[in-house]
């Protein structure tokens, strides 16, 4: 595990280390974030962001249950309270080095975790996946995750990056079609409640501009309208550098104008908005 609390600006760095659980000062968490990483050896996922942290890398460590076990059992015997005491652990998230849903080991590290927050009475730690939603509509996975929701409360927060296919295409440089994600995004949440991320960037000089902002607010009205059940939205911007260049953070103004037609157009949705150097209050 990291040695260092790593803040909103260099998270990036140690998590690419090997470490299978890495502290986090978390913008949307607001506060102490656990994070899991499930590829500990190298950056797995079906998403190639323009935006995207994590940088090349090479470790002989690899991911197993037993290691993940001994991290977490450290952490809260021992570094939690010495360490970590002036910030408020807010939740266990699955996240790493690629898209945590691709990862065989995701089930039992899922329940490992739940077990562990349970045994130690940390009723009040929420247990988070941060999922691209390519694998939503996969009904093992959907299943698997639907089961952690009902039994253990787990959050699912699930990107839509983009309103339009040729803003996804910018961004996120997926072969998986766009109607794939919202698809997903659909089957999962009728069943399940889930939390929409978006990153909000300048793409090569591009921003999330007013023509986009309606194609997002469409493709939020028309999930809604077949029954998903979106619990909150999350409106950020880049607080990291990327391994791209391309990307840029947009202006904490861009993202309330954003964050305002968002709530008067898809109203009932919470909707919050975090800047480089953390949430935004809105009026």
């Amino acid at each position: 595990m990291t040695d260092d609390v790593l803040t909103y600006s260099n998270h990036r760095h140690e998590r690419e280390a090997g470490f299978l659980a890495y502290p986090v000062v978390s913008r949307r968490s607001e506060g102490l974030s656990l994070g899991i990483n499930l590829f500990p050896d190298r950056k797995l996922c079906n998403f190639d962001c323009l935006y995207c942290e994590v940088l090349p890398f090479g470790t002989d460590q690899r991911f197993s249950l037993e290691s993940l076990e001994a991290e977490l059992e450290d952490f809260f015997d021992r570094r939690l309270k010495l360490e970590f005491s002036d910030y408020p652990l807010r939740d266990i998230t699955f996240s790493g080095n690629g898209e945590p849903t691709l990862s065989p080991d995701l089930e039992a590290a899922l329940g490992l975790c739940a077990r562990i927050r349970r045994d130690r009475g940390l009723t009040g730690v929420k247990l988070v996946v941060i999922t691209n939603s390519t694998r939503l509509d996969d009904p093992e996975t959907a299943a698997m995750l639907g089961n952690f929701v009902r039994t253990e409360g787990l959050e699912v927060w699930a990107k839509l990056d983009a309103g339009s296919v040729e803003r996804y295409l910018a961004t996120d440089r997926s072969a998986i079609p766009f109607h794939h994600i919202l698809s997903g995004l659909a089957s999962f949440g009728k069943t399940c409640p889930v939390v929409i991320q978006t990153m909000v960037s300048r793409i090569e000089g591009k921003p999330f501009d007013p023509p986009e902002i309606r194609a997002y607010v469409d493709r939020l009205r028309c999930l809604r309208s077949v029954g998903a059940k979106i619990t909150g939205i999350q409106l950020y911007t880049k607080a990291r550098p990327s391994g791209h260049e391309g990307s840029e953070a947009v202006s904490d103004g861009e993202l309330v104008a954003m964050a305002e037609i968002v709530l008067r157009e898809v109203p009932g949705i919470p909707v919050t908005v975090y800047g480089q150097n953390g949430r935004i209050p809105l009026a």
